[in-house]
């Protein structure tokens, strides 16, 4: 428990802990996008329009995410708005280009979760703005690994700024792995030809930005507080890079191993947010075992001339936003 937490609060954690130690890792073949791009017949909130496209693959990818085993391919894209997408001018609407968590191994932008979230989201943020939310490979199969998930969000921002979004109405989002992604994903825009401009902001909650999990006195504190075990991540991280040790078994000829220490896996090894970097925001609760990267994110930022802020919420676990129980979701 933490001090701030009611008893009723403490007992629905505890009761969430539990039902997510039963957690295992998904192995599922990537379904075809016309199937993953459906829009779900129910739960979609009053007022919110959702609808999806495929976007193709681009032929822009940079060298460092390309690989001959990972290949590019169609990305389901998932619009949600409070207007027809036909009202709005890409040249003048504001985007949120969401990434969804879910430690890099399941999620989909349309689930029943994150409909409720990102809908309550849009509806926040009013006219004249849009979530574009793409359906990214989660690492379920050997051919869906590192890096599938970059060269899908990489595709997904070119489309919008070839769809007419000006860059500095792009805001690049996301929660847990969906926020070290959003990072990283900055990182390779701004390693790019300065054909590809920069978004205009970056939002991240509780990016899961260090996946060596080295964790710090105070984060360690949090373990057995927070909703989910270490030892979780670290399974889900042995997918997500195709570890020998994961059910995919050993690597063949020709297949490259990815570290955690990689920067373009976790961003805290970023070795330097370039000059342009957009402002950004990292909210994170205090009770989050995963705290440590958002601190030195916001540190390394600082270091490097980047308008960054980091806002902490007290008490708070990994996930919190998600959460109708933590007055901060609201």
């Amino acid at each position: 428990t933490r001090p701030s937490w009611t008893p009723e609060l403490t007992n629905t954690i505890h009761n969430l802990r539990a039902a997510f130690a039963a957690f295992q890792t998904p192995i599922a073949p990537i379904l075809p996008a016309a199937e993953r791009a459906r829009i779900p017949k129910e739960g979609v909130p009053e007022g919110v329009l959702l609808s999806s496209i495929i976007v193709p693959p681009t032929s822009s990818l940079p060298p460092s995410i390309l690989d001959d085993h990972i290949v590019p391919v169609e990305v389901p894209l998932f619009f949600y708005s409070t207007e027809p997408l036909s009202s709005l001018s890409p040249a003048t609407s504001k985007a949120v280009l969401y990434i969804h968590g879910g430690a890099n191994v399941l999620g989909h932008p349309a689930d029943a979760e994150n409909v409720k979230y990102v809908g309550a989201l849009v509806k926040q943020l009013g006219t004249g703005c849009v979530v574009a939310a793409p359906d990214y490979r989660c690492a379920t199969a050997p051919e869906a690994t590192f890096p599938a998930n970059m060269q899908d969000v990489w595709t997904t921002y070119v489309h919008l700024l070839e769809s007419g979004y000006a860059p500095e109405n792009i805001t690049i989002a996301g929660d847990s792995s969906g926020g070290n992604v959003a990072i990283v994903l900055t990182y390779l825009i701004s390693q790019a030809p300065a054909s590809l401009p920069m978004p205009g902001r970056i939002v991240a909650f509780a990016p899961a930005s260090d996946l060596t999990y080295n964790l710090s006195d105070h984060a360690r504190a949090q373990v057995e507080v927070d909703l989910f075990s270490v030892e979780s991540y670290k399974e889900c991280t042995t997918h997500y890079l195709h570890d020998p040790a994961s059910p995919f078994g050993p690597l063949t000829v020709g297949w490259k191993r990815w570290r955690p220490d990689d920067p373009l896996v976790s961003a805290v090894f970023i070795p330097k947010f370039r000059e342009g970097w957009p402002r950004t925001l990292i909210l994170v609760g205090s009770a989050d075992q995963l705290v440590d990267a958002s601190r030195v994110l916001e540190r390394r930022m600082r270091e490097d001339d980047v308008c960054v802020e980091l806002v902490e919420y007290v008490d708070a676990v990994h996930g919190f936003w998600a959460f109708p129980f933590f007055d901060e979701c609201r």
